[in-house]
């Protein structure tokens, strides 16, 4: 179990202890205090929280077992609660998560009482605390819990690390980034100085980084006597360029990662890729397709959906 206590200014007299959720997987990562002394707690949790007009009754269905899918063990999601300012009154308390794994980043409270949550959400088998493979979320709730006024995503291989708010009730999120998704604007720095992929025009004596925004390229395609034009399976997906790498489009919006793409010899808009779709409703392990594209990339038909 966690405790939460409040100790008065000024005077080091203990106002009061509360006892919060079941055990030790209820960890209280935040906390923060309104105009009128009621107190927020924030975390993440895979276990039962005691809950108060929740918006969001239960667990989410992602299953993060480490081990193997036959296995279950809950992905943890992010919780939110209010307790008056004696300690002694849960006012509202919810599950906030999705249904993979949460990991939690920042709370904040305006001075309305509107609540910001900022975490970030993984695939359960894309989980990885140090990688680019999350999306960071900021959602925001009203002074009573009876809603969320918004949920704002922040882009893939993206994480929320923090989060404050101003007296204008806006959201200030910080984070990392390595998307080639995430939403620059009016930016001092408009794109990701992740360098995974170099060039190199006098045969290997100088090399110049391109910029794709994944961490890593897997592999390459590039159509014969077509060097402007480059595909590249990463582990933001699979990208296209059709300018020499100075701008990118993703082609499949359903792929987590890509691990290898080839041309065709004979014809090289019948495009073949191989990457990683998202679990249906949490279930491990993903699901590896190859995919084809007669059209450069520009539609795609599912050869295989289920490759081990």
């Amino acid at each position: 179990m966690i405790f939460i206590s409040l100790l008065r200014a000024g005077d080091p007299v203990l106002s009061y202890s509360s006892v919060w959720g079941t055990s030790a997987g209820d960890p209280i990562s935040a906390t923060a205090v309104d105009a009128k002394g009621d107190v927020y707690v924030a975390g993440a949790t895979n276990q039962a929280i005691p809950l108060v007009s929740p918006l969001q009754p239960k667990l989410g269905t992602g299953n993060c077992a480490a081990e193997t899918p036959h296995e279950v063990t809950p992905c943890p999601d992010v919780f939110l609660a209010k307790l008056d300012a004696t300690g002694t009154k849960i006012l509202y308390s919810t599950y906030l998560g999705d249904n993979g794994l949460d990991v939690f980043g920042g709370l904040a409270v305006d001075t309305q009482g509107n609540a910001y949550i900022a975490f970030t959400s993984y695939q359960p088998q894309l989980f990885a605390p140090a990688g680019p493979g999350g999306t960071a979320r900021v959602r925001k709730v009203s002074p009573d819990g009876s809603a969320l006024l918004y949920d704002q995503s922040l882009g893939t291989s993206t994480r929320a690390a923090g989060v404050a708010a101003d007296a204008s009730g806006d959201a200030l999120v910080t984070g990392t980034s390595f998307g080639t998704a995430f939403p620059a604007v009016h930016a001092i720095q408009p794109q990701s100085l992740v360098k995974s992929m170099f060039v190199t025009t006098d045969g290997g004596s100088t090399w110049s980084a391109i910029q794709t925004g994944a961490l890593q390229v897997n592999a390459l395609a590039i159509p014969p006597g077509q060097s402007s034009i480059i595909y590249a399976a990463t582990s933001s997906g699979l990208l296209k360029s059709v300018d020499g790498g100075a701008t990118w489009t993703n082609l499949i919006a359903s792929a987590v990662s890509a691990t290898l793409v080839a041309l065709d010899p004979k014809n090289p808009a019948i495009v073949y890729a191989v990457y990683a779709a998202p679990p249906v409703n949490g279930a491990l392990p993903a699901a590896i397709t190859l995919a084809r594209s007669a059209d450069a990339g520009a539609t795609w038909t599912v050869i295989s959906g289920g490759i081990p």
